[in-house]
């Protein structure tokens, strides 16, 4: 990859990339073929997503199951791309992926030529399987009990776990109290987001209303998404799998009373199918069950199109002659599975508005470095559209079909 084309694209004058594990030591460029790299899952809900990443190299390894493994950007790879993007920091973009070694695959091409392929996952991977038994208590927070569950002794190589937003109240301590259990009753089951940011090198638990407050926050500064960053066709879907379901959730309110949460289907009675969800066990401090309720509603029965996965060419971007279009490169190279990507007015009609990238793939090879992302819209994650806050159009590009007389501002407010 040294003297490939993506270097020259860039500019580049040093190694770009690097892949390090513990046993082996750092490849450079020079030795890598190729890297793929996947964040979150491919899902609306919240939950635990596990990231992963294959990076296949010019060299015969071998006895490296378990050892430490990190993709980077070089220093020298992401202060450069950081200043052609000029919107984010090489310290946001350098890390790439953080884990552990799981499986090697040589191949044998001949007697001076072999390449590996290896295999890691991220540390949550291993939380999975711990069986860890923290302290929990009635009345702590929902997110309280999953990080004090992620401190696992002996793994001080993870990222730092750290909550963030608000949380419900614990009013029945699980019998089964390892990081797993806890994360199918508050994560998986109740929308809390568990993620692995490389950025901040944390482990973070996110609640719905913190999410929503990242949209808003966000909406203030990041670049739209336009159509001529995706690489066509970007594949649109609606689904109607579920629509007669109705959904009737059991909750505990604040005085500790009986609640329940009524999410009407269809109104055609013939197919009605109700499910009834318990989520007694966590007192209803906030309204974020409601909210999470909602989007199961919007999930299963609500008719909507999304752009199923969209690739964007990152190369394309970064050596375009559009600032706006660099800005977007540095805004998604930032960006962690979860957070929102905001689609400009350039796009149909029915997919302009805000998304969460759910999960993102990281492809790099010699003459290519693309990402995929899979979306769903707002509605459909954090149980509310949010399309006002789309950020208004920062080109005409961006704008569409709308012009300057659909606006009230004067022109140089906008």
């Amino acid at each position: 990859m040294g003297t490939s084309y993506l270097h020259k694209a860039l500019g580049a004058k040093q190694p770009l990339f690097q892949y390090w594990n513990s046993s082996t030591g750092t490849y450079s460029d020079d030795n890598i073929f190729s890297i793929n790299i996947t964040k979150g899952d491919d899902t609306p809900t919240g939950g635990t997503a596990v990231n992963t990443a294959e990076v296949e190299i010019h060299a015969d390894v071998q006895n490296i199951i378990g050892a430490r493994s990190r993709i980077n950007l070089t220093s020298y790879g992401a202060s450069l791309v950081a200043s052609i993007a000029g919107n984010v920091t090489a310290t946001q973009i350098g890390e790439r992926f953080w884990g552990r070694t799981g499986i090697v695959k040589t191949n044998d091409v001949s007697n001076s030529f072999r390449t590996t392929v290896i295999s890691s996952s991220g540390w949550l991977a291993t939380l999975k399987k711990a069986n860890y038994d923290p302290f929990i208590s009635v009345g702590w927070k929902t997110g309280l009990a999953i990080i004090n569950s992620l401190k696992f002794p002996n793994l001080a190589e993870m990222y730092t776990p750290v909550p963030y937003g608000v949380f419900d109240s614990i009013v029945k301590v699980p019998e089964k109290r390892r990081f797993s259990e806890l994360a199918k009753l508050y994560a998986d089951s109740m929308g809390l987001q568990i993620r692995e940011d490389t950025s901040s090198h944390e482990v973070q638990v996110r609640s719905i209303q913190y999410r929503k407050d990242d949209v808003v926050r966000r909406s203030k500064t990041a670049p739209h998404l336009t159509r001529s960053a995706a690489i066509s066709p970007a594949k649109h879907t609606q689904s109607l799998d579920e629509w007669y379901t109705q959904y009737v959730f059991a909750t505990t309110m604040p005085d500790g009373s009986r609640g329940t949460i009524y999410m009407k289907g269809n109104n055609d009675k013939t197919f009605l199918d109700i499910q009834e969800v318990d989520w007694s066990y966590v007192r209803r401090d906030t309204e974020q069950l409601w909210q999470y309720a909602n989007a199961i509603r919007n999930q299963s029965i609500k008719v909507f199109s999304r752009p199923e996965s969209i690739r964007v060419d990152i190369l394309y971007l970064l050596t375009s002659d559009s600032e706006h279009h660099r800005h977007q490169a540095g805004y998604l190279l930032a960006l962690q599975a979860g957070d929102p990507v905001f689609f400009s007015f350039d796009w149909q009609e029915y997919a302009r508005g805000v998304y969460f990238a759910q999960q993102i793939k990281e492809t790099i090879t010699h003459d290519t470095w693309e990402l995929e992302l899979s979306l769903y819209p707002a509605e459909a994650v954090v149980g509310e559209a949010m399309d006002r806050y789309n950020p208004k159009p920062q080109t005409w590009e961006s704008a569409g079909e709308l012009r300057w007389s659909d606006y009230s501002e004067k022109w140089n407010e906008v």
